[in-house]
């Protein structure tokens, strides 16, 4: 008695399972982003390009450049979906 209800809620499993919508594709979900090596080269760019003297730190130019790529990356990859 015990095998024959097993058996059918496999029945039943199997079924369900068949029933189910094939795997939906992953959703990107990640946003246009440089490579390291990019900001980095970029980073060392502004600090080149300001002199001595003038206000700034090593984080500022990092996140100056991360913002500088990441406008270029989005902008090309935007116009070539328009």
């Amino acid at each position: 008695m015990v095998f024959f209800s097993m058996k059918n809620n496999v029945r039943k499993i199997n079924r369900n399972v068949s029933e189910l919508p094939s795997r939906p594709r992953p959703v990107e979900t990640s946003r246009v982003q440089p490579t390291y090596e990019e900001v980095a080269r970029r980073a060392y760019e502004i600090y080149q390009a300001r002199s001595a003297d003038s206000p700034g730190s090593e984080v500022d130019d990092w996140l100056q450049a991360e913002r500088e790529l990441r406008e270029r990356l989005e902008n090309r990859l935007g116009g070539a979906n328009r």
